[in-house]
């Protein structure tokens, strides 16, 4: 059993988005557990994987390992975050340091 917790007015407010589109929500999926399902193989999962998706404002990370999930994040860190340092690090405009 894997837990996660949330805020439900997130949760809420991304039903009724989708709802006043005319669409329904078959399932709410935590971004770490989608990726995993999109890129990793039934085997890796059994012997066990750390997957990492860097996005531009966040790092979600999913841990697998006997084909069960072990451990989920989501870290307020992503790549414009890698991007500005490097900018500062090397005193070049932020378009220049992507």
């Amino acid at each position: 059993v894997h837990i996660i917790t949330g805020a439900v007015t997130s949760a809420q407010n991304i039903y009724r988005s989708v709802e006043k589109a005319g669409l329904k929500v078959h399932d709410l999926v935590l971004e770490p557990l989608a990726s995993s399902y999109a890129v990793l193989e039934k085997d890796e999962k059994e012997l066990g994987v750390a997957l990492i998706d860097m996005g531009g404002g966040t790092t979600d990370i999913a841990l697998y390992f006997d084909e069960s999930i072990r451990h989920t994040a989501v870290v307020g860190l992503g790549g414009k975050n890698v991007t500005s340092d490097i900018a500062i690090g090397i005193r070049t405009p932020m378009e220049k340091a992507e």
